[in-house]
């Protein structure tokens, strides 16, 4: 999301842009010194008032909500250093495989899924066991969720969200991994030495070779 704000391309963090991001992002641990390894995962911190902010995707609120039925907490937009608003995604998508015997029943069903009559029902349905459902992935019914102070920020954010091969949590042991590997391993030398132009430049060939394998442009 930083490197996005900050008019950096992740597919090659050569340029000032992308070290600025990278100074900034660490700045929490090599300087503020409010953040380190040995601080717990950022929702459990949060969920026992351990700091007072994070970023988060929607799904995160219930695992909060679990774990602390008791906290008292707001969400908000995500802040922005320009006027031009970016926001980070990741998200799941429906599909179907093209050797399925039934592919046209299941794009079917997909369809009648994705209808807004469908899209209501399993929204009131899971808000009966927890805070929301899921939220709507229809542009043109955000309106009908806009008077839920939870869930409004969240579809106000949708409308500039951007997103790349940097996904946590596909458990892909490809493309997404392997790229977040890259980074992180970036931030651990800028923490280390503080150089961000060296902890960039020593990652982008790893870049370059997964986005390679991939066929993916480093556009």
């Amino acid at each position: 999301m930083l490197l996005l704000q900050n008019s950096a391309n992740p597919a090659d963090p050569s340029t000032l842009n992308a070290q600025t991001a990278l100074e900034f992002y660490t700045l929490f641990t090599r300087s503020d010194r409010v953040w380190d390894g040995t601080m717990p995962q950022s929702v459990l911190a949060f969920a026992n008032e351990r700091v007072a902010m994070i970023f988060v995707p929607s799904w995160r609120l219930h695992e909060i909500k679990a774990l602390n039925p008791n906290l008292r907490f707001g969400v908000a937009q995500l802040p922005q250093i320009s006027d031009e608003p970016i926001t980070w995604a990741t998200y799941w998508a429906e599909g179907v495989n093209k050797k399925s015997a039934h592919s046209r029943e299941a794009w079917e069903f997909i369809n009648w899924l994705s209808q807004p009559e469908q899209l209501r029902q399993m929204y009131t349905q899971a808000s009966k066991y927890r805070s929301f459902g899921e939220l709507y992935p229809r542009v043109e019914m955000a309106e009908e969720l806009k008077g839920d102070p939870i869930v409004a920020p969240y579809l106000e954010d949708a409308l500039y969200a951007k997103s790349w091969y940097l996904a946590s949590r596909t458990h892909d042991e490809g493309l997404n991994d392997q790229l977040i590997g890259y980074y992180k391993d970036a931030v651990n030398k800028m923490i280390n030495n503080g150089q961000a132009e060296q902890a960039l430049n020593d990652i982008i060939p790893g870049i370059k070779t997964v986005l390679s394998r991939f066929g993916v442009s480093a556009r």
